[in-house]
């Protein structure tokens, strides 16, 4: 069975996994910062993951053909290196028991309000167990499968809520504005980070691919990010206004809710809700493996779906047990999951990309 994972099914999953935080805290996020003029806060986030996407390239680039923990052990020696990726180990754990419990709260608050979080985990977990011990491959293929339709899907939500915008609500456009809207450049960042996640998988990359077809790629795929986080919180801003969008918990729903087709065909709302809990199960998969394959480094150990099932767990109970409401879940979100998220996706890398500006190509032996 091939194995091999191209640059353009890493970056379809990146843009899959963005999906559900796009329309669930960027537009609230930047419309609290930015009133109005919050989808400016996205152009500002987008512009720094560009530049951070050049230094991720930086290290591709120097380090052709190795893996994360190839390149840490190189720079900083083994016992370093191990230490680093247990620590990246535990943020994919905490990382995953957030979503598992924003997935619980966004179905039972959108389609489910009836079903208890118990059940909701359950299948989650059986689904994600079943995709992880088929292999990584699957999990690609899945987000690689979809990624095509749902785009599509969601550009003609919005175009059918174009005639619906209120342009006076998004609009003057002043001084004060311009400054106010760095204040959202964190989230942005915190979602659009997952770029990082091309380390985990460069091994594959310039097997299957040439340097600059990578390079376009990942641009491209950043792009796209900033394009949907855009015409989103447009969207959400245009229809409810800044203040509703601002304060209230998913708005993009909210938005969708008052949309339809000739009378006849309505409630998108429930749409872009099966979309982002695609978009969750695939996240919590990859992160999964990610989990795994971080401790197998570690404690040279074979990255065994059996491994990645118990930490499910452990997620999976204590999820139950928390049962956090939409409220805890945003402050957790706001005053520490967006801090920990930039420290893991942002500061090693950026120092990898800085010492490798330094430094000669190197060849994997």
């Amino acid at each position: 069975m091939n194995t091999k994972i191209s640059i353009r099914q890493i970056l379809f999953l990146y843009i899959f996994i963005s999906i559900t935080p796009i329309f669930t805290y960027i537009p609230n996020t930047v419309s609290y910062y930015g009133e109005n003029t919050g989808y400016l806060g996205v152009l500002y986030g987008g512009i720094v993951l560009l530049f951070f996407a050049a230094l991720i390239l930086q290290i591709i680039n120097k380090y052709p053909d190795y893996d994360l923990y190839d390149m840490l052990r190189r720079l900083f020696g083994i016992t370093a290196a191990k230490c680093i990726l247990f620590l990246y180990g535990i943020w994919a754990f905490l990382f995953i028991t957030f979503k598992v419990n924003t997935y619980t709260n966004l179905l039972q608050t959108t389609l489910m309000p009836t079903i208890s979080n118990g059940i909701l985990i359950v299948f989650l977990f059986l689904l994600v167990i079943n995709a992880i011990s088929k292999g990584k491959k699957t999990i690609f293929r899945f987000a690689e499968f979809l990624y095509g339709p749902i785009l599509l899907f969601l550009l003609l939500v919005f175009i059918i809520a174009t005639p619906t915008l209120k342009i006076q609500q998004l609009i003057p456009i002043t001084v004060p504005d311009l400054s106010r809207n760095l204040k959202s450049i964190p989230i942005l960042c915190s979602i659009g980070g997952n770029i990082v996640l091309l380390l985990f998988f460069s091994s594959h990359l310039t097997a299957e691919s040439t340097f600059s077809l990578v390079k376009k790629r990942t641009y491209f795929s950043v792009a796209i990010f900033t394009l949907l986080a855009f015409l989103a919180t447009i969207a959400a801003i245009g229809i409810n206004g800044s203040y509703l969008t601002g304060r209230t918990s998913f708005p993009i729903f909210q938005t969708a809710k008052g949309l339809s087709v000739l009378n006849a065909f309505e409630r998108f709302d429930s749409f872009i809700t099966l979309v982002c809990i695609l978009s969750d199960f695939v996240t919590i998969s990859i992160f999964l493996l990610i989990l795994m394959q971080c401790f197998s480094w570690v404690f040279n150990i074979t990255a065994s779906p059996f491994v990645g099932a118990a930490f499910l767990v452990l997620s999976c109970v204590y999820v139950m047990i928390q049962d956090a409401t939409q409220f805890q879940l945003e402050l957790f979100h706001n005053d520490w999951m967006i801090g920990i998220n930039l420290v893991f996706q942002f500061v090693l890398p950026s120092l990898l990309g800085i010492l490798c500006i330094f430094k000669k190509k190197d060849k994997h032996n």
